[in-house]
């Protein structure tokens, strides 16, 4: 990546609303916004997720930091060429087609000359959290409007930053902070999530026990469990007969054992911080359940401004 992930967004963070920190997901580096609030340690998802990336800054404005052109002043801050798309753009760029569709969507959104502050944009989003934790459909209005809200506090940001520093001080630093991470041996795919060592190794044992399990409880235990009826049929010796049953007893108590070991590693569903914030939308009697939402966009505001939050204490 031209534009470091870490210390940008560390940067970007500084203009995110009131609540939320800017976080990035996936390969390319999509820029989404998460509150703990009412997402806990969830990824954030749907229309929390921008439409920018750092794949996209990088292919449609990287050329400023990497390209030596007498058309590029130093001394200045990206900012002031936010419509130089020829000047941005890198040189080894691969996909000709993909720089167009960034540049499309970039165009959409420069000069965001502040963020947006629409009414109950706050409960829109807590109400879309629920919902895509209850695996919900999405209301379209509410579910593009709070996707625009983002996408512009996105870029929003995006533009403070640009224009918070000269063009050779984000190189410098930017350089620095590489060479401190690579110095500390963290690298980029560690420090964003892409390789949990501590996950991959409950995984592993999971499915260790599952061979494990499904040995003893279709194989070792039925094959003993045979051995007992022949020699019972045969009316052996019941010396025999004690031996066989002491077996099957060791083998079904490893095999609940087994089964207790592989349910505690069995990841659980983190509770629905929105849905408890809303509980009078999600729950019902104290059963949980879906809230119906019109497909008329004004009613669906007016549903909105009917919900009431409740306040809970975050775990």
């Amino acid at each position: 990546m031209i534009f470091e992930q870490g210390w940008f967004l560390h940067k970007m963070n500084k203009f995110a609303p009131r609540g939320y920190k800017f976080v990035a997901n996936g390969p390319d580096g999509r820029i989404a916004m998460r509150s703990y609030e009412f997402m806990g340690d969830k990824t954030p998802s749907g229309p929390f997720v921008s439409c920018f990336s750092f794949d996209m800054l990088d292919n449609v404005y990287g050329g400023l930091l990497t390209r030596r052109s007498s058309h590029i002043s130093q001394g200045s801050p990206l900012s002031e060429y936010l419509f130089s798309y020829n000047l941005g753009k890198t040189l080894n760029i691969q996909s000709e087609e993909k720089y167009e569709i960034y540049h499309s969507i970039v165009s959409q959104y420069v000069n965001v000359y502040c963020r947006p502050r629409p009414v109950l944009i706050r409960k829109n989003a807590i109400l879309i959290q629920g919902l895509q934790d209850s695996n919900a459909y999405l209301p379209g209005f509410l579910n593009t409007r709070l996707n625009n809200y983002v996408n512009k506090c996105v870029w929003y940001a995006i533009e403070k930053v640009f224009s918070s520093m000269l063009i050779c001080n984000m190189k410098y630093y930017q350089e620095q902070y590489r060479n401190k991470m690579q110095e500390l041996g963290i690298v980029h795919w560690e420090r964003f999530g892409a390789l949990d060592v501590e996950k991959k190794s409950r995984d592993k044992r999971y499915e260790n026990l599952t061979v494990k399990i499904e040995e003893l409880k279709y194989d070792i235990l039925p094959r003993q469990e045979r051995s007992l009826m022949r020699a019972t049929q045969r009316e052996c010796a019941p010396e025999k007969q004690q031996q066989l049953q002491t077996q099957i007893k060791k083998t079904q108590s490893a095999l609940s054992e087994l089964i207790a070991e592989q349910r505690a590693l069995e990841p659980s569903t983190p509770d629905s911080l929105a849905k408890q914030i809303l509980s009078g939308v999600f729950y019902v009697d104290g059963a949980s359940v879906i809230p119906k939402m019109s497909s008329n966009k004004f009613i669906q505001m007016l549903q909105l401004l009917m919900m009431r939050e409740t306040k809970i204490k975050n775990k």
